[in-house]
């Protein structure tokens, strides 16, 4: 299974399942800071924020996504500029978490690799990311 069939997996079950979707705006974070491609400097801070919100804060389902829109909103008043990519990956891949057996597992695999993400790109976040 490649990345790109795993994440849509990950993504058909959170939509299915509403245990599944308590992660989703990780599961997206995650993915998408694991695979910047042409992403925009504003999109990835969002993201960082995101990731930095469930780690650090703790936060998670309606919480995130409320910290997802004020986030956009705070990043086009303060723009963060030009964003380096870093060199690092996280060990765990989305194809691991798409081995998960259950919700539960799932939502535990999902926030150990956005940890391990975030690991990869807190330097950079601290960086870029207003106070």
């Amino acid at each position: 299974m490649t990345e790109q069939e795993a994440f849509e997996l990950l993504l058909a079950r959170e939509f299915e399942d509403p245990g599944y979707f308590a992660v989703h705006h990780l599961t997206v974070a995650a993915y998408r800071l694991e695979h910047p491609g042409d992403s925009s400097d504003h999109a990835l801070a969002v993201l960082l924020s995101v990731v930095r919100a469930a780690i650090d804060g703790g936060l998670d389902g309606p919480a995130l996504r409320k910290h997802n829109t004020w986030a956009s909103g705070r990043l086009r008043e303060h723009p963060p500029g030009r964003i380096p990519r870093p060199v690092g990956r996280a060990a765990t891949r989305v194809t691991d978490v798409a081995r998960a057996r259950d919700a539960a597992e799932h939502c535990a695999l999902v926030r150990r690799w956005a940890a391990e993400v975030w690991e990869v790109w807190w330097p950079v976040a601290d960086a870029v990311l207003p106070g």
